[in-house]
């Protein structure tokens, strides 16, 4: 059976992706979160922790579903380690292209402090999508409030700007009306990100 691994984004520890397993569960897949910290540990050494959980899995198949900075962990996974199974890549609301507000946070000790090592990491060094491997970048554009509060370019979905999630050579790129931590739980999406694992296109 095809596993598909799930990473979280920043700050977070995993849990709230619950609802996206179980619909991937419920659509044939079986389904392991990673946990890892964000501010402690840079990105390179969570991808040598992610590579060490996938070498003990037992399947020809291997998915990733990354939110946030997550997508760029899986990005750094495929870079280090570049002899993966086969398997597609879907991305929520990553910034591939930076993200305002870290950079203008970067600028700050305390904000280097806030952001972590693996933020740090991802922002400044360059993590492209990996070649010969389906990728799949889903944005969103449902601002709740933050994304003006924080001068976030238009569209964004309250944190990351839909022109930060874009990747080049990636062409399966969809916009939804959802914010960033909607990402997570909304059906549209899990919808999409099923779709996708299936067919390797988005449904329009």
């Amino acid at each position: 059976m095809p596993v598909v691994i799930l990473v979280h984004g920043v700050g977070l520890r995993g849990a709230e992706m619950l609802p996206l397993r179980c619909r991937l569960r419920k659509s044939g897949y079986r389904t392991r979160q990673f946990h890892y910290s964000t501010r402690r540990v840079s990105l390179e050494q969570n991808a040598t922790y992610l590579q060490k959980i996938l070498e003990a899995e037992e399947t020809d198949i291997i998915h990733f579903v990354g939110h946030s900075l997550g997508g760029l962990l899986i990005y750094k996974l495929f870079q280090d380690y570049p002899q993966q199974r086969r398997g597609k890549i879907v991305t929520l609301g990553t910034p591939h292209n930076g993200s305002s507000i870290a950079y203008r946070l970067s600028r700050k000790y305390w904000g280097k402090f806030l952001l972590g090592r693996s933020i740090m990491t991802g922002l400044f060094n360059t993590i492209s999508p990996p070649p010969n491997r389906d990728v799949g970048i889903i944005a969103g554009s449902l601002d709740i409030g933050t994304g003006w509060l924080l001068r976030v370019p238009h569209p964004n979905d309250s944190l990351i700007s839909v022109e930060e999630t874009r990747a080049d050579g990636v062409h399966q790129h969809i916009v939804l009306p959802v914010s960033h931590t909607g990402l997570l739980v909304a059906p549209s999406v899990g919808n999409q990100i099923c779709t996708f694992l299936k067919t390797g296109h988005f449904l329009q």
